[in-house]
């Protein structure tokens, strides 16, 4: 009867330690940049925060000028985008 208690209990924790491994890819993409999209703002001018949302699937945007320092933290559901100061025209764009 003990053993039989041990490995009900063995399994019921291999179960739920596995259960944890499981991905939903759906999942893990909703809300991250896109590097293949990002590229499309290159070139837009003054483009909104919800445009830039919109074509890279980002949650988040970071904006700056050329030459402007910024941190360099990598995160995945952001898209950066590096203007030029005078005109608004997106010059580099990726997804950190």
């Amino acid at each position: 009867m003990r053993t039989n208690l041990k490995t009900s209990i063995l399994a019921i924790c291999t179960a739920g330690a596995l259960t944890g491994c499981v991905t939903d890819e759906n999942n893990t993409e909703q809300g991250m940049c896109n590097p293949e999209s990002i590229e499309k703002l290159i070139g837009l001018v003054n483009p909104t925060d919800q445009q830039i949302m919109e074509i890279t699937g980002a949650t988040a945007v970071r904006r700056a000028n050329e030459g402007q320092p910024m941190t360099m933290e990598l995160l995945p559901y952001r898209a950066t985008v590096i203007m030029d100061a005078e005109s608004g025209e997106v010059t580099q764009a990726n997804c950190s």
